[in-house]
């Protein structure tokens, strides 16, 4: 230890810097977790082991420390006559024997070496643990309705004998005490020292009780508390006095916001009423925290955290009252008609949707061998089907031929149902269990082929026709696909908005915990890891919107396929429906209302993030493929948004090779995503081309010359009868 450290004698806290020093010059931190050390040689050496945390460092170097050195020092002469000072060195003789046979003594190396690190980590004296506790200092990250995000720092780095427990107690007696067990990391702070941070959620509160909130120290059979903070009911915050509203904005982090609310002895009801101008006039100049603050109080659902600009969870600051208000107004404008007619008729054009085989949710325990004969793909009813049932139901948009090798397919070649986490939510979100169907493309001699995350619309799940049949191609021409159900859908798991369709807010984070599956197959199912650039991204309808979105996030995915996407959201559905009905004009400004509303009801979780944003914040040569799919007769999603991404992508040369792929597609009365099996030679000729140059592999391998022929119809050619006229794409 001296001789790596240079010095003789340190502290261990001073040894664990100076080792931590050596990590960060010598780029040994981990660069997937930056609290983790890959110890070179030297370090091995040290500390005995290849990987190590900062929180780890002491139980490493406890043994190097010497708490107790067998110093022998020369005695001082013993004052008194020769028989006394015989009989002390008999006593001292007689000492030394009974030390040397308790060290004979010892049962084996294994004892020694357990005295040994007991007594070089002694336990926490009650001393120790008093100042801890009264040296932790506890805040308050984000406040909801039922639940605390905690977190406590102390300068202290050496609590690996110590627990803590992070502690809500109830004002209310028929309320429960909560208590959630939380660890200690160290963490360099901003001004390069080293301090000990805990972090934790406390879920469960009660929204209309206030809490007294603590961290409990345990050590040496001792438990204090720490400094405790206050909480106060999150159901009414317009009845929070002063103090409870400056436990609220502590959250924030906003200074300049506190001490105004503070300044003026600001209450809830008076919170309530703070506008834009209000903000200005405190002195929020930067926009961003005015975004914050406003955010905070305005919006529905919004979490209190300082760490977020957007919304997350329950409501904390809600407009109860207002909202009351506001109703009563707009009723007495007789605009609760309006709107009540503007939801029957965005009913029924979801009525419709459905009708046209538009959602196709179809029973998510299916397997993919059930699935063609069951589906309702085409015009056909949901349920199973003879032969003769399925040629005649999807006459003459396709033939039986496409069905039955699709239903043969899928029973050679299997399939597995697999399960993996989404990835966490920006705003603290906890990932999700995802369920996907893991259909793998025919084995070859070249090893592992490309795979493919294919994420299903609305209201749908992985059993999606649009889904099912297009990797039926994909597989047929050596592409596997990895099919999610995302959030609330299928067998996944239940969001923290389980009876809210959230719209570009968090069900890319399916699409994006897919892709991290496909790439790292951390379960072994999938044929072992592949390299980002062989996993590529496709979604249908809105799962083309939120995979336009994770293909803006996750920049080494090497392509998208994007079929049939409303880039403009829910705001740009709702206007195209409205508009469509009541003209451009008077669509245009009811629209604005129901979004309105729309953002109100859902708690501000529709249309945060901006597909077409994310995808222009792009990094200028490295070009990646995306190809915009659509019916030009499209009547679910306007053609325009094709358009319009095509336009925008296209203007990035440095960023995205653009393709496109728009047939007129007309299937038994439904416009939308049809391709797949009215074009089907057509579709699989574009998948090949398309995800060929994406993967960086020879179209050759598609093998298309020996692919069987399905296609009925072709663009160039009369389509289907009923077909309305093409129009063309701007």
């Amino acid at each position: 230890m001296a001789d790596f450290l240079g010095e003789p004698r340190l502290s261990r806290p001073e040894v664990i810097k100076k080792i931590w020093a050596y990590a960060k010059d010598n780029d040994l931190l981990d660069p997937s977790n930056k609290k983790e050390i890959v110890c070179d040689a030297k370090l091995q050496q040290l500390l005995g082991v290849e990987r190590t945390q900062m929180l780890q460092l002491t139980t490493h170097v406890n043994h190097h420390f010497e708490y107790a050195a067998d110093i022998k020092e020369e005695s001082a002469p013993v004052k008194g006559s020769p028989k006394r000072q015989r009989k002390v060195e008999e006593k001292q003789e007689l000492k030394e024997e009974k030390k040397e046979l308790k060290v004979k003594t010892k049962s084996s190396k294994q004892e020694q070496k357990k005295e040994l690190a007991e007594s070089s980590n002694p336990a926490p004296s009650a001393a120790r643990v008093e100042a801890v506790a009264k040296g932790l200092r506890l805040r308050v990250n984000a406040m909801f309705q039922q639940r605390l995000a905690l977190e406590f720092k102390t300068p202290d780095l050496e609590l690996d004998q110590l627990r803590f427990e992070f502690v809500a107690v109830p004002s209310k007696p028929a309320t429960n005490e909560l208590r959630r067990p939380c660890h200690a990391g160290a963490r360099e702070n901003s001004e390069g020292d080293f301090e000990s941070v805990g972090e934790g959620h406390l879920e469960g509160l009660s929204a209309n009780a206030s809490y007294t909130v603590f961290v409990e120290v345990e050590g040496a059979g001792h438990k204090l508390r720490s400094r405790e903070i206050s909480i106060p009911q999150r159901a009414s915050p317009g009845n929070w006095k002063p103090h409870e509203v400056q436990s609220w904005a502590l959250t924030l982090r906003v200074p300049e916001f506190t001490q105004k609310l503070a300044a003026y002895n600001v209450s809830g009801a008076t919170l309530l009423t703070l506008g834009e101008a209000d903000l200005h006039s405190f002195g929020l100049v930067a926009p961003f925290l005015r975004r914050r603050v406003s955010d905070a109080l305005k919006v529905e659902d919004s979490p209190t955290s300082s760490d977020q600009d957007s919304d997350s969870d329950e409501v904390v600051v809600s407009f109860r009252k207002h909202k009351l208000f506001c109703c009563c107004t707009i009723c007495s404008s007789s605009l609760c008609g309006v709107l009540v007619l503007l939801i029957a008729f965005l009913a029924w054009q979801a009525k419709g949707l459905v009708a046209i085989g538009t959602f196709n949710a179809i029973e998510p325990r299916l397997t993919p061998k059930q699935f063609p004969r069951y589906s309702s793909c085409g015009g056909c009813r949901e349920g199973n089907k003879t032969n003769e049932e399925i040629e005649k139901c999807i006459k003459p948009c396709y033939n039986l031929s496409f069905v039955l090798e699709w239903e043969r397919f899928n029973a050679e070649y299997g399939y597995e149902l697999v399960y993996f986490p989404s990835r966490p939510g920006p705003q603290g979100e906890p990932s999700v269990n995802i369920s996907a169907w893991w259909l793998p493309a025919p084995p070859t001699a070249r090893g592992p082929a490309p795979r493919i995350v294919v994420l299903h619309g609305v209201g749908s799940n992985n059993n999606h026709c649009g889904v099912q049949a297009t990797c039926f191609l994909l597989r047929s021409i050596g592409f596997s696909c990895l099919t999610p159900s995302a959030r609330d859908n299928g067998l996944s798991g239940k969001s923290t908005h389980p009876e809210i369709t959230s719209w570009a807010y968090d069900y890319h984070l399916d699409a994006l915990g897919a892709w991290d599956y496909a790439v790292e197959d951390p379960d072994g199912v999938l044929g072992g890891p592949l390299p980002p650039s062989k996993v590529g991204l496709m979604g249908f309808s809105k799962g083309a919107l939120e995979t336009a979105i994770a293909f803006g996030i996750e920049q080494r995915a090497p392509g998208a396929w994007l079929d049939s996407g409303p880039y403009g959201g829910l705001f740009g559905m709702i206007q195209s429906v409205l508009s469509q009905a009541i003209g451009r004009r008077l669509g245009d400004f009811l629209a604005r209302i129901v979004f309105f509303w729309a953002k109100i009801f859902t708690g501000n979780r529709v249309d945060v993030l901006k597909p077409l944003v994310l995808l222009h914040n792009c990094t200028p040569g490295n070009v990646r493929n995306v190809l915009i799919a659509q019916s030009t007769l499209d009547a679910v999603v306007p053609i325009k948004y094709a358009g319009i991404a095509i336009s925008t992508l296209s203007g990035l040369p440095s960023c995205y090779s653009v393709r496109t792929f728009t047939p007129p597609q007309y299937c038994n009365g439904a416009t939308h995503h049809q391709e797949m099996w009215e074009f089907p030679d057509d579709t699989r000729r574009k998948l090949c081309d398309f995800w060929s140059s994406t993967f960086k592999q020879d179209a050759a391998f598609c093998n298309l010359e020996n692919q069987p022929d399905f296609q009925t119809w072709s663009p160039e050619t009369p389509l289907p009868p009923g077909s309305p006229p093409t129009p063309i794409l701007n």
